[in-house]
């Protein structure tokens, strides 16, 4: 392929991506809400496990207000100095990989069998990195409920999961849908917590860290039921554990 040819090809994605950028249903499905997608879910053996960025990474909800914040901030200073400090300088760069990733991949997305956005992975440092930037954030990480919030967020709420997944679902997109629902529920609250700090003008760090530490639980539950054993059982509960707890159940009732 010559040097030509390679400028052709990243310039023609470069187009289909701007033009992804202006279709909301697509930026809605990849992002935020993936649910029931005819062309993915049918060759998904009628499962919906196709989760977007937000339903596998919670907190990421607090890039939404990251850029109300970013503007707000650089208000204050009233002017920009023509040299970009570090801080500046990384912004910027993390947010041209950001923009150039979603203009490359989002022509293509959603895809069926890929669980979570996986063409878009290499976004999830670049926005871990983006909600660390925000005060709000950067003061609830000094809270010590932090720590106390995610164990309790991994170990109860696991067990909490496993019981709710052996009572109340059957198969593997509904369980997959949990976990995505569940994911948002948390995105909304994190979202809620830094507009209202904002609204309000005043601190709530040990609510941020409770928040921030769940959102951070439910992602890590996620990842360990979906690498134990999600997507290597047909029918049934998920889970042996689940398996067993659902035999113990039935012989109980």
């Amino acid at each position: 392929m010559t040097a030509l040819s390679r400028a052709d090809l990243v310039q023609n994605q470069l187009v289909e991506g701007l033009t992804a950028i202006t279709n909301p249903e697509r930026l809605y499905h990849v992002f935020i809400r993936s649910g029931w997608l005819g062309h993915t879910s049918i060759r998904n053996n009628s499962e919906a496990i196709t989760l977007t960025v937000l339903e596998s990474l919670p907190l990421a909800g607090t890039l939404f207000v990251l850029p109300v914040a970013a503007v707000s901030h650089y208000r204050r200073k009233l002017e920009w100095s023509r040299q970009l400090s570090p801080k500046r300088a990384t912004d910027v760069l993390a947010a041209a990989i950001a923009v150039a990733f979603a203009l490359i991949y989002l022509p293509v997305l959603p895809l069926y069998a890929q669980i979570t956005p996986r063409y878009l992975l290499p976004l999830f440092p670049l926005a871990l990195y983006g909600v660390a930037r925000l005060p709000a954030v950067r003061r609830a990480l000094h809270e010590r409920l932090l720590l106390w919030t995610y164990a309790v967020g991994v170990f109860i709420g696991g067990q909490l999961l496993i019981v709710w997944v052996a009572l109340n679902i059957n198969g593997l997109g509904e369980a997959v849908q949990l976990h995505a629902v569940l994911n948002l529920a948390l995105a909304a609250l994190l979202v809620a917590w830094i507009g209202a700090e904002r609204v309000l003008n005043q601190e709530f760090p040990r609510t941020g860290a409770c928040i921030i530490a769940l959102c951070a639980a439910a992602g890590t539950l996620f990842v360990l039921f979906a690498r134990i054993e999600y997507f290597a059982v047909g029918e049934g509960p998920v889970l042996p554990l689940v398996r067993e707890l659902a035999q113990r159940l039935d012989l109980i009732s």
